[in-house]
């Protein structure tokens, strides 16, 4: 790539954002091809079908939506990266951090539980050959590393270049709203994440919390409370201010501890039977639900936590040195 004329100091990146663009509107059509197919099984698929697991109804919408937000998502994404736009630079960077940060937990998680999840009966109820399983355990553990951890630090690493960077702004110089650090934006997100997903769960409306699981009037009435306060965490932090964070603080540390106390001590199997999965499901998740008891599980799951914890005093970091700059 050659030197933009007059702009001494980066390299013109327009034709990779064009390609990263087409591969992300790629990627969205991919997530509608999934969403399509998800329709044709639950209109055309019996409910007694032998050999297909019966979706729950209160899980199909959320399924549906997740696939048709990620549809728009990456196909938005796309348009704006061909069109060079700082804000597609931005949510790009920052969507494909916490995807890889995501992804690797769970790859770690993945390679540790595979061999015990194999060595119990395969969903047929009969034992996987050895040489059988060992092939899906590595087309597993491939295919997982190919989307959790190359796919989104390829597009990390594209996006955090500063001849990227420079290239947007040089192309789009117009104030966008995205003009904030970075992590400070990024935590607002990830908090508005939060508010969009307790406004998902009053359809499904079954809340794990502190070792029992609400339903009902409780389970609506802690989903809307936590995206309310979520919703206003993630307005404030996008103003830069100190209070957002504390609040979000405050959620993850309540959410950390039920989640410790719903795994030591909860009934899981009674959380999936409330969810409405069916009951022969249910004795094949029993190999799952004890694998969360692991050590593999909580090593990745305290990895998680330190991660996060890790992570928000990083945008602390950020939001005082704005407070500093101010």
């Amino acid at each position: 790539m050659t030197q933009m004329d007059g702009s001494p100091g980066f390299r013109d990146r327009k034709g990779w954002l064009v390609f990263f663009g087409v591969v992300e509107i790629l990627m969205g059509l991919v997530c509608l091809l999934m969403l399509g197919v998800m329709l044709l099984v639950v209109v055309f698929t019996p409910n007694g079908a032998t050999g297909t697991a019966a979706i729950p109804m209160k899980g199909l919408f959320n399924a549906l939506f997740m696939y048709g937000f990620m549809a728009a998502f990456f196909i938005t994404m796309g348009v704006g990266s061909i069109l060079a736009r700082r804000w597609a630079r931005a949510i790009m960077l920052m969507m494909s951090a916490l995807w890889l940060a995501v992804g690797t937990v769970s790859v770690i998680m993945i390679f540790s539980l595979l061999p015990q999840l194999f060595r119990g009966p395969a969903m047929n109820g009969q034992q996987l050959q050895p040489g059988v399983a060992a092939m899906v355990e590595a087309v597993t553990v491939v295919f997982s590393i190919i989307l959790f951890v190359i796919v989104p630090g390829v597009l990390f690493l594209f996006y955090r270049s500063p001849n990227v960077k420079a290239t947007c702004e040089q192309r789009d110089p117009k104030p966008r709203w995205t003009d904030r650090p970075l992590p400070v934006l990024s935590l607002a997100l990830v908090s508005g994440l939060m508010a969009l997903g307790m406004a998902l769960a009053l359809f499904i409306n079954i809340v794990p919390f502190f070792g029992i699981t609400l339903t009902g009037i409780p389970a609506m009435i802690y989903e809307v409370t936590f995206g309310a306060v979520a919703a206003w965490s993630a307005w404030h932090l996008y103003c830069q201010r100190m209070q957002g964070w504390l609040v979000i603080v405050g959620l993850s540390a309540l959410g950390m501890l039920s989640w410790v106390v719903t795994v030591l001590r909860g009934d899981l199997l009674g959380m999936y039977r409330a969810y409405g999965i069916p009951q022969e499901q249910l004795q094949q998740m029993t190999a799952i639900a004890e694998m969360q008891h692991s050590p593999a599980f909580l090593l990745a799951t305290s990895l998680s936590a330190l991660g996060w914890v890790g992570y928000l005093w990083f945008v602390r970091k950020a939001l005082l040195g704005v407070r500093s700059a101010a």
